[in-house]
């Protein structure tokens, strides 16, 4: 069941996840306090008796992934959990495929880069069932002609983070491969941005990342601010969830290199698709954040 995850959350991220519903938390609550809380704010958050949560959870979910459920209640979390997992896939595929793209444009794709994905799925629980798929799909070359129309099918906002992960990884070895920089620059040009447009965000990654590498810190967050995704995301579900999509891996980042920075930020990006569809209101975008929270623990 759904909730019963909620033990394996950290302090961390139940505070996070109570303050998503306009929950402060008292000072220096035991975590069997904040586990309590998290359940009490739910339940308000829904309307719905403690006693019967798991069930508001679960249609809750159902009629935001907009899927029947099944006669059988016993497997109804699974069939949402599923409906998640393979929107998040949907969402998810644009960007793997811009890392793909971008791996191969230099003429190959190493080894290493496979054991990446390796990281990818330790770190995104929700994507293994598509494993087979995703490794397919990341050690075969894409055109510039195939994934141009990935860029014309997409929204904006979504195209506009799209080529900034695609640029940050372009930065990833230190420099920019000529292969790499035409690459993106001529699927830029089927996207819904302008040319100048592209430009600035192409000059604005490149200026954060290299001042993120002299700070000291993670480059592809400085992607997210540069293509304003923080902002985004706490106009559209009131707080900025970036910290509770982050996977538990990025928390020791440190011991990972920019390669690594990049696979796990992957799953911010896909993660940020799922919660900001444009037909979801406040509470439903709340939901979901919540949801993938436990998903993911």
């Amino acid at each position: 069941m759904l909730l019963e995850k909620i033990h394996y959350l950290s302090r961390r991220d139940l505070v996070l996840g109570i303050r998503a519903m306009g929950i402060v938390p008292r000072s220096r609550p035991t975590k069997k306090n904040l586990e309590e809380l998290f359940i009490a704010s739910l339940a308000q958050f829904l309307n719905c008796a403690p006693m019967d949560l798991e069930r508001c959870v679960t249609h809750e979910l159902a009629r935001i992934m907009d899927i029947k459920l099944g006669d059988d209640p016993q497997h109804w979390p699974i069939e949402v959990q599923n409906a998640m997992a393979a929107r998040m896939y949907t969402d998810f595929l644009p960007f793997i495929q811009m890392a793909v793209a971008v791996a191969w444009s230099d003429g190959d794709f190493t080894q290493q880069e496979v054991e990446y994905l390796d990281l990818l799925f330790s770190g995104f629980k929700t994507l293994r069932r598509y494993r087979r798929h995703i490794v397919e799909l990341a050690t075969s070359p894409l055109s510039v002609h195939e994934f141009a129309k990935t860029m014309e099918s997409i929204s904006r906002d979504k195209a506009k983070w799209l080529l900034a992960f695609g640029w940050a990884m372009a930065c990833a070895d230190g420099n920019i491969h000529p292969r790499e920089r035409s690459f993106l620059d001529r699927v830029g040009a089927h996207s819904k941005l302008s040319p100048a447009e592209h430009e600035t965000l192409k000059q604005e990654i490149i200026q954060k990342w290299t001042a993120a590498l002299q700070e000291d810190a993670d480059p592809f967050e400085a992607a997210f601010k540069a293509v304003d995704m923080e902002k985004i995301l706490k106009e559209q579900t009131g707080i900025n969830p970036v910290e509770l999509l982050r996977p538990r891996a990025w928390q020791r980042r440190r011991l990972f290199n920019r390669s690594h920075s990049a696979i796990l930020s992957l799953t911010i990006f896909s993660k940020a698709g799922l919660i900001t569809g444009k037909q979801l209101t406040q509470r439903d975008r709340t939901l979901l954040l919540l949801a993938l929270v436990l998903v993911e623990a």
